[in-house]
């Protein structure tokens, strides 16, 4: 391979280098466009899904399950409550009812960290 091959193969690979280069940047600039679309669509969307949605400011939080009463139904409805930890549940308020939402914490299979993600979703009314 001479001297003048040899510089236009640099030349060739140096230019798809940067074919390549302003390649990935278009599909980036792309990418973040639509990333930016898809947001602003976002809460459209939710408005005119919900059009009799409530005043600004109100929230619409699930209803707290009583775990004294609840059936197995509403107990899988909390996180990481599957029907076997609903049953134990159960089975547990059968012996004593719950006198607080801590003692939940009293039931096989009832971690400090599955309580955290149900104990604003729960009550012992």
């Amino acid at each position: 391979m001479n001297q003048k091959e040899r510089g236009i193969l640099l030349f060739l690979i140096a230019t798809l280098i940067l074919a390549s280069i302003l390649n990935l940047r278009q599909k980036w600039k792309e990418r973040e466009g639509y990333l930016i679309i898809e947001k602003l669509d976002t809460k459209p969307k939710i408005a005119e899904e919900n059009p009799k949605e409530e005043s600004v400011g109100e929230k619409n939080y699930p209803p707290l399950i009583n775990i004294n009463s609840a059936s197995v139904e509403e107990l899988t409805s909390l996180p990481g409550i599957g029907p076997v930890l609903a049953e134990r549940i159960i089975q547990y308020r059968q012996k004593r009812q719950f006198k607080s939402k801590e003692e939940i914490l009293k039931v096989r299979g009832i971690s400090q960290k599955r309580y955290r993600l149900i104990k604003k979703r729960i009550t012992v009314k």
